[in-house]
């Protein structure tokens, strides 16, 4: 390190100023890169927590608990939960239509 500071202090004006763009052109693109991989991570985090919760709620639904009872339990709305369900009611007629 104490190399490449007595390297750019050798240099001229107009070559440390090029350098000193590309530093900050590296340290933005590693800036931006942090950050996009800790959205994308904190996104997936989010839909996995979600995906985890449509599951909790579809294994309610099929215990036949109140949709009320599960917005409140899960945090999810009633339409959410509706949407759920009329998704398993679906699913089970194609089954039930599969073995006649």
């Amino acid at each position: 390190e104490a190399k490449e500071k007595l390297d750019v202090l050798k240099m001229s004006e107009a070559e440390r100023a090029e350098y000193e763009k590309y530093q900050w052109e590296l340290h933005q693109g590693a800036s931006m890169y942090e950050s996009h991989y800790i959205s994308g991570k904190i996104d997936g985090i989010k839909e996995g927590e979600k995906n985890k919760t449509v599951k909790i709620a579809e294994k309610m639904l099929t215990k036949q608990i109140d949709i009320e009872d599960i917005a409140e339990i899960t945090g999810l709305s009633l339409k959410e939960i509706k949407i759920i369900k009329n998704k398993i009611l679906l699913t089970n007629k194609s089954k039930t239509k599969e073995t006649e």
